[in-house]
């Protein structure tokens, strides 16, 4: 008997295949550059990451497949500013298309995560209590925050769940004595510029190939506004959403800023 996939597995595993093949890409650009000039882009320290250990690399994806059910379940799900396709939706199927929903808060948010790792500087792991109870906290708060605000006319919700993540996340990074994006801009506005551009360019990559496969969908405005829609996720919501992975790269490998070498 012949046996029949969802139909989300083609695009799915095609958009993971991107995001691997652009991770891969910054570390080989990274490895030319710290080669060929005095710059240290995308210098991951692998030395870094092993000195955390199995057991807290397994919590940094434990925490990465949460905060990705917070943006697939609650920003996406409840307050409905994006859906992916029917049968991967949990409103309109049942049985095993849950499994879309866990890979892909295991799967693809985590190469986003580890694709932003290559823009920050490993430092050393930092304390183990403060790794613990970073999945938790964040949890905590977002849901709270992000389940208060979804009865606000749509408008309002895109705009205050942006906020929700991006405050939320402050908290935290202030919490565990590190930098979010917010604080970054404030002391390095230069490099968090930087750090801007390159997350709108990874954005502009995702969308491309989305818009050929369609496994997203974004329905953050009404019909009228609907061609402010693109711009608004690629310049605004996609920083957003790195947010809360900045200050976990942070919490977990020590991450700083990278200095800039003419400062």
């Amino acid at each position: 008997m012949p046996v029949t996939l969802p139909e989300w597995v083609g695009p799915f595993f095609l958009v993971l295949l991107f995001q691997a093949l652009i991770l891969a890409g910054l570390r080989l650009v990274g490895m030319w550059l710290n080669r060929t000039t005095r710059t240290h882009f995308f210098k991951a320290d692998r030395a870094v990451v092993r000195q955390s250990g199995a057991r807290w690399i397994a919590l940094y994806f434990l925490c990465v497949f949460a905060i990705g059910l917070v943006f697939d379940g609650l920003i996406g799900h409840r307050l409905g500013l994006f859906a992916y396709p029917p049968a991967a939706d949990p409103a309109s199927a049942i049985g095993a298309d849950w499994l879309f929903f866990v890979l892909n808060s295991a799967l693809s948010y985590l190469l986003f995560s580890l694709t932003i790792l290559q823009f920050q500087e490993l430092r050393g792991p930092r304390i183990a209590g403060e790794r613990l109870l970073f999945a938790g906290l964040y949890l905590l708060v977002a849901f709270g925050a992000l389940s208060a605000i979804s009865r606000l006319p749509d408008i309002a919700t895109v705009f205050a769940a942006g906020a929700v993540v991006v405050l939320s996340s402050e908290i935290l990074a202030v919490s565990f004595g590190t930098l979010g994006l917010l604080g970054w801009a404030l002391a390095r506005p230069r490099q968090a510029a930087g750090f801007w551009f390159g997350t709108v360019c990874l954005a502009s990559l995702y969308e491309a190939v989305n818009a050929a496969v369609g496994l997203w969908d974004w329905q953050l405005f009404p019909s009228g506004l609907a061609f402010l829609e693109l711009p608004a996720v690629i310049l605004l919501g996609y920083p957003v959403l790195a947010a809360p992975y900045f200050v976990l790269n942070n919490v977990f490998f020590g991450c700083l800023p990278r200095e800039d070498p003419a400062a």
